[in-house]
């Protein structure tokens, strides 16, 4: 079991999901709580968990329109701030990915790990949240050609314009990706030296970064499909305790799935990144000259 948590991808992965979790159930709790208000007494609201069925789906939009928008503006406030408390301890987890689960090593240096996490993670806040400005830009140009060469290609039907929006919005959270372990390897929060740092990896890798990022999120999305088909096929038969269990046990692998390809993606850049810093200095495939 050591062993198993000392692996870098497997902790990483469970940290994001820790902190997932959390910031979901924290931006959902004013709509549950509005939901439990109005479905308290109604047997309607079996219907509601783990899985909301599509009848109570239109119910809450036809009738409850207003709790709807209530609980979004709510939810986007919660948001704004979980994000602050997700970008800091992020850095602490992108050095996980990157060298490993120290906390987690035997030895004399060994103190806190919770504490080393901290600090850890606060060498990197500056430039997460410098990177986190930069998104929103980088974002909205990813955003902009996924929609102007998806209309180019609307006449193959509506599936191909939104295979190339989420094409550049890859393309986008890689690049954001690359950036931050950049900040991160370099202990620099500047967002500039991250991208002059990066540039010729990049310019130089772009074809493996995206073929690599790519292959992980097509592989990740079949497998949350399969998981979400399974979840589909529980909620149409008989409701019950024990299908409950497993539906509330498929809906968080879905989470870990999603989490997990998260910390492969940031692997993978890194060994791109670092690969790319080697040749830089004189190395090849074999080794440094």
């Amino acid at each position: 079991m050591k062993k198993f948590l000392q692996n870098k991808i497997v902790v990483g992965s469970l940290m994001f999901l820790v902190l997932d979790l959390a910031g979901g159930f924290l931006i959902l709790v004013p709509f549950l709580i509005s939901i439990r208000n109005i479905y308290e007494r109604s047997a309607a609201a079996q219907e509601l968990w783990p899985v909301p069925s599509t009848t109570i789906l239109i119910d809450i939009l036809v009738n409850h329109s207003q709790l709807l928008a209530t609980a979004a503006i709510a939810a986007f406030t919660i948001y704004l701030l979980f994000m602050v408390l997700r970008t800091y301890f992020s850095g602490g987890i992108y050095r996980i990915i990157m060298i490993g689960p120290w906390f987690l090593q035997s030895g004399d240096e060994q103190v806190s790990g919770f504490q080393q996490f901290l600090t850890r993670s606060s060498l990197s806040w500056a430039g997460f949240v410098k990177v986190a400005i930069a998104a929103i830009v980088i974002y909205t140009i990813a955003a902009f050609l996924g929609l102007t060469i998806g209309r180019v290609f609307a006449g193959l039907g509506l599936f191909w314009m939104v295979v190339f929006f989420l094409f550049f919005m890859l393309i986008a959270s890689t690049y954001l990706q690359v950036l931050k372990i950049q900040v991160v390897a370099s202990d620099n929060n500047s967002v500039v030296e991250a991208v002059r740092g990066t540039r010729r990896t990049v310019a130089g890798s772009a074809p493996r970064l995206v073929l690599g990022n790519l292959s992980v999120v097509i592989i990740g999305a079949l497998i949350c499909l399969g998981l979400w088909l399974l979840i589909a096929a529980l909620r149409a038969g008989p409701w019950g305790a024990a299908r409950a269990t497993v539906t509330i046990i498929l809906e968080q692998l879905i989470v870990l799935v999603i989490c997990l390809m998260q910390a492969v993606r940031i692997n993978f850049n890194h060994s791109i990144i670092k690969k790319g810093i080697q040749d830089a200095l004189g190395g090849t495939e074999l080794g440094g000259i």
